[in-house]
């Protein structure tokens, strides 16, 4: 039929998008940037100076914030309590938390897909931003904030990867893409 002469196909075009880990060593974390499509992923130590090249996505794991921030989306995991001293009160950590189990999962598409329901974390860090929005909320307080501040996107996971069996978990995989 003359009707279903017509198809349509979407192709990125070869996009890819520089990211950067900062972090002291994180094998869960350089895997999956390694893998992830469209990801062109690179790793510094924390003493590092990332002023010299732009970044889409830097990702701080367990490391002091740089202040001032820099202009890129950012995932940060494992904040230190350093992180209270950044302007603006961009992240308040004050504290420890064991009581983690998640009771509320926000209705976002950053969790489409996700099944939150085996992960089990050790302790996280009670973490207020005032920018953010809990995505997974534990017992004891946000697991998983996100939110925008100065048009950056900025994810905030407020446990240490290692001290949970989330990167052992499909959710991992599908989460770090779609945040």
């Amino acid at each position: 039929l003359l009707l279903d002469d017509v198809a349509y196909a979407v192709h990125e075009g070869g996009v890819t998008n520089r990211t950067l880990l900062v972090t002291e060593g994180n094998l869960f974390l350089e895997q999956v940037f390694g893998v992830l499509p469209g990801i062109e992923a690179f790793k510094a130590t924390p003493d590092s100076d990332l002023t010299q090249e732009d970044f889409d996505l830097i990702v701080f794991d367990g490391v002091p914030l740089p202040n001032p921030l820099p202009p890129a989306d950012m995932l940060i995991i494992n904040p230190p309590a350093a992180a209270a001293s950044n302007p603006d009160d961009f992240l308040n950590v004050t504290g420890i938390f064991s009581d983690t189990v998640a009771i509320r999962l926000a209705d976002s598409p950053l969790l489409q897909f996700v099944d939150w329901r085996d992960v089990h974390v050790r302790q996280a860090k009670n973490v207020a931003a005032p920018w953010a929005q809990t995505l997974v909320e534990g017992e004891g307080g946000p697991l998983v904030l996100t939110g925008e501040q100065n048009g950056q996107r900025i994810g905030v996971f407020t446990f240490d990867l290692r001290d949970s069996d989330l990167p052992l978990q499909i959710a991992f995989p599908i989460l770090m893409a779609n945040i």
